[in-house]
């Protein structure tokens, strides 16, 4: 296995060498003693472990047959999916960078053909990318004061027609 001391003169090829050993042997103690979590088609990120005890609380009062409380237990149940989904769907909005903000937009737009449409600058070429089309977004629906015209709502097309498209 060699030297397994570094110091202030080893190489980037030991120091290398070394996190690679360092991080086989944690990988290899890790699929030894941790346990293996079980993905399934079924499994969801929101799911918790309150859900879980909400889940067999209804069980329980089903099998007792006390339907009111059934109801209740139904309705606690279904807000606390709810705020559980909320929660986990506003965690990934929070914690999405670069085009992973488009993943959003997959889940939440309107489906469109193969021949979707493209943001286009104006009258100008098609908006490649993240930035590019977050900048053309923001240019059109925020644009800066001095750009809209004396009594002209937000919103409003700027005179001359241009702004972001939808390529159509």
């Amino acid at each position: 296995m060699g030297d397994t001391r570094l110091d202030d003169e080893s190489t980037k090829e030991q120091i290398s060498g070394m996190a690679d050993r360092l991080r086989a042997a944690m990988m290899e103690t890790l699929d030894r003693h941790a346990v293996q979590k079980r993905w399934c088609s079924r499994s969801k990120q929101w799911w918790t472990d309150e859900l879980w005890d909400l889940r067999k609380a209804l069980g329980r009062v089903r099998r007792r047959k006390d339907w009111e409380a059934a109801r209740v237990a139904k309705r606690d149940q279904r807000r606390e999916i709810r705020r559980a989904k909320r929660t986990c769907w506003n965690e990934f909005l929070q914690g999405a960078k670069g085009n992973a903000v488009w993943v959003a937009t997959r889940y939440t737009a309107d489906r469109l053909d193969k021949t979707g449409q493209a943001l286009r600058d104006g009258d100008g070429p098609t908006l490649e990318g993240h930035e590019a089309r977050e900048e053309g977004l923001l240019a059109v629906h925020f644009p800066p004061r001095n750009q809209r015209g004396e009594g002209q709502r937000e919103g409003e097309e700027l005179e001359g027609g241009e702004g972001v498209s939808t390529g159509e």
